[in-house]
């Protein structure tokens, strides 16, 4: 292995660990901002943490966070971490004007890297002294929305020019949107406290209202409940429907049917404008909320039948509970992933030894080091996401699944390979499988090193399913190529057709070492190459002229029968390479 090619895997490595250390910060930060709104006791600290997260998350020198006047056409700073001057602490500006009030009037995200410099904002010399004075070149603005209203913005700046990367945005407006639901519930909270307050001046209008908002409020912390105690969907779609009195129903985008209906149209419409709006059904009307968060759909909560205007803030905010708790799942399921494959990657490599942490990683997975294990090997040109469920479905039991060089690899306990009925599962006539005993976990390596010639095996001689541990000859041949060492007087008697085969982009070795493993059948044989038989007589004519009539028998027919392999072997390989 060359140096380059070490730096290379550290670079990789590395960049792995960034990777997996940021999805990890992201869910941990979106778990303690919904724990916030569960509990919130004191608005003022949750969006200080809010701003301290974001700015911790991003890496950027300051965040702060506005609120809009609206009956001044204003926006000002609310909270900061990381300012230093007061007048910047304290900046209040007019919506639309540089970085700050134009993200507050909810259009976009809004970016700079020379904020003073920038020909595409709005500037106001006041402000821009106020921003030369901190400091500041890169801004970036996210706004802060709920129910269709702009709180404000969430915003990160540096004290240097910074391209702000997607990941950096998709954090920022993650946490915007809970920025902008925990303002919210700060506001509602505020009403019921002023409202009890006042109930003795207007008793029954207010007892009503104090009503209505306690509602809500409940409604808001037991789905931000859900969402941190990790509950999935189902309590949070059973809370609108009896809120509701009405089905709900969770559409995913893999559920719409290709082509252009009126439903898809209507649902794609209602994505784009990031509101709950009313559809028109055949079966009647219903109210449907975009279910997205940080630049991410994920589906649309539909309630059936009209939901009054004013009724529609409690089907938004549940659509944003239903997309945090969906994305804090991809986050986990995605830091889960890159985990189980660092853990195998280390195994098979050498890597980790197998000591008393790396037991215990694997017996967080269920698995027991100690005990004998089935390694079972994927191989397909396409495996999609509910086929890698289906994998889990049919294994059972503890696993530890990831996908490794190019092939889907599923390390359980189970007491026997499930590999036949895995491959019947999937029904998919290009998944391969392969499966191999390891008989403790310090022979993973060589397990996985059969499993990988087992699948080359069987893209080479065709098949489906494969014991690994019973490869003999063909294992050792496919070994000996790939290492390098196939003598060459093992091809030699297939040289005539080798060379035949190059020069007329023919098929006479397989031809031919199927004609030895099948026959002597034309229809048999003619069915498993799929070619007519009488194709496969022409082919058998030409072969005998290359190799000489009864090259099909005698005593070096055991010689030609594994030179045929292995100069199969020889070609798969070489188109492996290109």
């Amino acid at each position: 292995m060359t140096v380059a090619s070490i730096d290379d895997i550290q670079a990789q490595l590395a960049a792995e660990k960034a990777e997996r250390a940021r999805l990890q910060g992201l869910l941990r930060a979106l778990y303690d901002t919904a724990s916030d709104v569960a509990e919130i006791r004191d608005p003022e600290a949750v969006l200080a943490a809010i701003v301290q997260r974001t700015r911790a998350m991003t890496g950027a020198d300051m965040a702060y966070l506005s609120l809009n006047d609206h009956t001044v056409g204003e926006t000002f700073i609310r909270k900061s971490d990381g300012v230093r001057t007061e007048a910047y602490r304290t900046i209040r500006m007019p919506l639309g004007t540089g970085v700050l009030g134009k993200a507050a009037t909810g259009r976009a995200m809004v970016t700079t890297t020379d904020y003073v410099d920038d020909p595409t904002l709005v500037h106001l010399e006041d402000i821009d002294q106020t921003v030369r004075g901190e400091g500041v070149r890169s801004i970036l603005g996210v706004p802060m929305i709920v129910h269709g209203r702009v709180q404000g913005a969430l915003l990160i700046a540096d004290r240097r020019p910074v391209e702000y990367s997607p990941e950096t945005v998709e954090i920022v407006d993650t946490i915007a949107r809970q920025a902008a639901v925990a303002i919210d519930y700060a506001a509602r909270l505020e009403q019921v406290t002023t409202a009890l307050r006042d109930l003795g001046e207007q008793q029954d209008a207010d007892v009503k209202r104090v009503h209505a908002l306690e509602g809500l409020l409940d409604l808001d912390r037991r789905m931000s409940d859900v969402v941190v105690r990790r509950e999935g969907i189902d309590p949070i779609l059973g809370l609108v429907s009896s809120v509701y009195d009405a089905p709900v129903e969770l559409i995913l985008p893999s559920d719409l049917v290709q082509g252009t209906s009126a439903l898809s149209a209507a649902l794609h419409s209602v994505a784009a404008g990031g509101l709950p709006a009313p559809v028109v059904l055949p079966e009647g009307h219903a109210i449907v909320a975009p279910v997205a968060v940080g630049g991410r759909h994920f589906a649309w909560l539909m309630v059936r039948g009209a939901i009054p205007q004013d009724r529609r803030d409690i089907l938004e905010r549940a659509a944003l509970n239903l997309a945090m708790s969906l994305l804090i799942d991809e986050i986990e399921a995605a830091s889960e992933t890159r985990s189980q494959y660092e853990l195998f990657d280390d195994l098979i490599s050498g890597r980790a030894a197998v000591d008393g942490s790396t037991r215990a990683r694997l017996s967080e997975l269920g698995i027991d080091a100690r005990r004998p294990l089935w390694l079972i090997a994927v191989g397909a040109t396409e495996l999609p996401e509910d086929h890698v469920t289906e994998v889990r479905r049919v294994v059972g039991g503890p696993t530890l699944l990831t996908v490794h060089a190019g092939h889907l690899c599923v390390l359980h306990q189970e007491r026997e390979a499930r590999a036949h009925a895995l491959h019947s599962a999937l029904r998919r006539e290009s998944a391969q499988v392969a499966s191999a005993r390891v008989g403790a976990i310090a022979e993973l390596n060589r397990s996985h090193r059969n499993i990988e010639i087992a699948l080359a095996t069987l893209r080479l001689l065709g098949g489906a399913v494969i014991d690994a541990d019973s490869l003999g000859a063909v294992g050792a041949l496919l070994e000996a190529e790939e290492q390098g060492h196939l003598p060459q007087r093992v091809t030699a008697p297939a040289g005539a057709l080798v060379e035949y085969d190059d020069a007329s982009g023919t098929d006479l070795v397989r031809t031919a070492w199927t004609w030895l493993e099948f026959g002597p059948h034309i229809t048999r044989v003619a069915e498993r190459l799929i070619i007519h038989p009488n194709t496969l007589r022409q082919r058998l004519a030409r072969i005998a002229v290359l190799l000489g009539e009864g090259w099909d028998g005698g005593a070096g027919r055991l010689d030609l029968h594994l030179a045929l392999r292995a100069a199969m072997i020889q070609r798969e390989s070489r188109a492996s390479e290109r």
